[in-house]
């Protein structure tokens, strides 16, 4: 059985719109993954930075306190 050429072409249309719309999703899905990764990357990133920061800050008090301490004495 032969399909008539104008159903070949509505079937030819409707498959070429669902592959386009199929591929915009996996594009969207692909940008919004890259941007959760990013994201958790940046954030985890800003995390380590204020416990680094946090910790020789609180040395460095440390050490400014304890000079200080022994100076008065």
């Amino acid at each position: 059985m032969t399909l008539y050429s104008p159903l070949k072409n509505y079937i030819d249309i409707r498959i070429s719109e669902k592959l386009a719309t199929n591929i915009a999703m996996e594009v969207n899905a692909a940008i919004s993954r890259i941007r959760s990764v990013i994201w958790l990357s940046f954030t985890c990133y800003v995390f380590t930075l204020f416990r680094y920061c946090s910790g020789v800050n609180r040395n460095l008090f440390r050490l400014v306190n304890d000079g200080k301490l022994e100076n008065k004495s």
